[in-house]
């Protein structure tokens, strides 16, 4: 197997001469930046960033390929919002040639999306032009590092590097993440900036969870108000445990009134064009409970109208069993239930949260839309990824998964001292 310094010179000298074939320099800088992550990764990781990187540029150059032959364009013709971010990154790439120290990017695209169209912007403009390979590296570059950001609050919560390796190896190999850094959409920067704040707040790295609330509240505001929630959650918690409170009974009324009063309040920081009169109520609550799990394992769209349906059911169906994780994660994490009673304490502090998190997350894309795709559950994925780890790990260590609901998976992840 060749060592990482000459896998990272071959990386360099392709990214280079990509750059100049194709007269953009910045497609070389981030061609150079993402073979310079994969050593730093490689150090305790070995190969497992190599094949990460490998998988992804090829399925860069395989998309790139098929979209330009069957459709004869760059973008994939499925999600229209791809127009929005590619229009406003030339308008500001645009601006920044006439004058890059008066550029009105409020006018542009405003507070909502805009930290993931400057920075693409000004890339842009540092290329000399548009593009859209651009915007797909650039995409590929925060996967890899939402891969090791997931790795790092692996580091926090488990103490077998086995556990941390698969965890890595996962992140970095999720369908559905790998899939939208081929579209020129923030899905993947949300992915970053999620997983930053929960590393940071558990890892107990604070400047981490500042940096990710500056930057998601410009890019996401919404989501803004849910970190600084559930950073309050997570104090009382570990106030809790200290305490000595009974600890079962208060953390699990913590959460549901967590996700309660983030379900009566999220009306007050959503967008007011839309219509929050059908789900804002006790009734609207009990129809977004009964929604929650088959919009939460990825079949939602068996429910909703086809008139609302960006394609059709049979193209959907085929696309979950592509985007396995899209259920697959889910259910695991469901099956944490199960296991809970016999869990490490630290795992089900890290089990209740996550619960109130995606819960709460959930419930500001119930009142705007009343329902969730694939495309808004992608954020969580990595972070279902991290807490479902054990499960997976300990149902695949069992021969053809006898006795599974008497696992104990902390003698897999956490084995005794």
């Amino acid at each position: 197997m060749p060592s990482q310094s000459i896998l990272f010179a071959l990386g360099a000298a392709l990214g280079i001469s990509l750059a100049i074939a194709l007269q953009q320099p910045i497609v070389g800088v981030l061609f150079l930046l993402l073979f310079l992550f994969a050593p730093i990764l490689g150090r305790t990781l070995g190969i497992a960033p190599w094949i990460a990187i490998s998988v992804k540029l090829s399925l860069l150059f395989i998309a790139t390929f098929i979209v330009l032959f069957l459709f004869g364009g760059e973008l994939i013709p499925v999600n229209p919002d791809q127009n929005f971010y590619y229009d406003t990154i030339g308008q500001i790439a645009c601006a920044l040639r006439e004058n890059p120290l008066c550029v009105d990017y409020n006018a542009i695209v405003g507070l909502h999306n805009r930290s993931y169209s400057v920075v693409l912007g000004w890339l842009a403009f540092l290329n000399g032009r548009e593009s859209v390979l651009l915007c797909r590296l650039f995409n590929i570059l925060l996967s890899l590092l939402l891969a090791g950001l997931a790795y790092g609050l692996a580091c926090v919560i488990y103490p077998q590097k086995r556990t941390r390796f698969y965890v890595f190896l996962g992140a970095a190999l999720l369908p559905s993440i790998n899939m939208y850094t081929l579209f020129v959409l923030r899905d993947v920067l949300i992915a970053v900036l999620t997983t930053t704040f929960i590393f940071g707040t558990f890892a107990r790295r604070y400047w981490l969870t500042l940096l990710s609330l500056v930057l998601t509240y410009y890019t996401r505001f919404q989501l803004f108000f849910l970190f600084v929630g559930s950073m309050l959650l997570y104090i009382g918690l570990r106030l809790v445990s200290r305490l000595g409170f009974s600890e079962k009974v208060v953390k699990s009324v913590f959460v549901a009134m967590f996700v309660l009063t983030t379900y009566f309040l999220a009306p007050l920081v959503l967008p007011p064009e839309y219509e929050y009169t059908q789900t804002w109520g006790l009734a609207g609550f009990g129809r977004f409970l009964g929604r929650f799990i088959p919009s939460f394992v990825g079949i939602d769209f068996l429910f909703t109208p086809q008139e609302m349906l960006e394609l059709s059911r049979p193209v959907l169906a085929i696309a979950r069993g592509f985007l396995f994780d899209s259920w697959a994660l889910p259910i695991l994490f469901l099956m944490g239930f199960w296991f809970y009673k016999r869990a490490p304490n630290q795992w089900k502090e890290i089990y209740l949260w996550t619960w109130a998190f995606i819960a709460s997350y959930a419930v500001g894309y119930w009142h705007a839309y009343g329902r969730l795709m694939i495309r808004l559950w992608i954020p969580l994925y990595p972070l279902l990824l991290v807490v479902a780890a054990p499960i997976a790990e300990a149902l695949l260590s069992q021969p053809l998964f006898k006795k599974w609901l008497t696992i104990k998976f902390h003698r897999t992840v956490y084995p005794a001292k």
